[in-house]
């Protein structure tokens, strides 16, 4: 089993290694590891313009529809597509994780509740201060796979996209967060992979100690 520092640790390498997988159109990026004899799926989180214009900042948000999923954001249902065979042929056979931080977690649900229909369920799915993927039916699709999302402080990013009623009513894969750390007068202080790497760190070393 891979513990959620572990997996923190592969989301901050992220911004800093090459992409493991060739980056699509999307730009959506994969780096692959192995960690402890298991394989983890982890996804980079926003850095370019074009990923925050395809998160919630600089565009509207569009959702598209998907035959297992429903209702989803469209730039993360576009990136989480874009990459789905490549992972499917990366990870084989072998037990695996979906990991990812901001964006990069919207990514792994997306990719995790792609692969239900596959039979090739990852082992958990853990994320680290990722906005909304989709609705009631995605929230659905993903009841197979254990997920824990993690919410630092007050960061705001896990409860974007906004709900517009009555059509758009964008649910947490799992209900209630893990909350961890400390509120900031900033709220998007909070944001920080490095801060989320610390904080985890913390609650499993308490965690442990109990």
């Amino acid at each position: 089993m891979i513990s959620d520092p572990v997996c923190a640790q592969l989301c901050a390498a992220t911004y800093n290694q090459p992409p493991t997988l060739p980056v699509p159109a999307t730009g959506t990026d994969v780096c692959i590891s192995t960690a402890e004899d298991c394989l983890v799926v982890a996804f980079r989180g926003s850095v370019t313009a074009e990923d925050w214009a395809r998160d919630f900042i600089c565009a509207p948000v569009v959702d598209r529809q998907d035959p297992q999923l429903g209702s989803c954001h469209a730039g993360f249902l576009d990136g989480a597509e874009s990459v789905l065979t490549a992972i499917t042929a990366a990870v084989g056979n072998r037990q695996y994780y979906l990991t990812g931080h901001s964006l990069g977690g919207a990514l792994a649900l997306g990719v995790g509740a792609l692969l239900v229909s596959t039979g090739k369920l990852p082992a958990a799915i853990v994320t680290f201060g990722a906005p909304r993927f989709g609705m009631a039916k995605f929230v659905a699709a993903l009841r197979p796979i254990p997920i824990r999302q993690y919410r630092r402080g007050n960061d705001p990013v896990p409860f974007v996209p906004f709900d517009v009623p009555p059509l758009l009513q964008f649910l947490d894969a799992r209900d209630p967060l893990i909350a961890i750390g400390e509120a900031q007068r900033d709220p998007f202080a909070c944001h920080a992979i490095e801060g989320y790497v610390a904080d985890v760190k913390s609650k499993s070393n308490v965690c442990e100690a109990r």
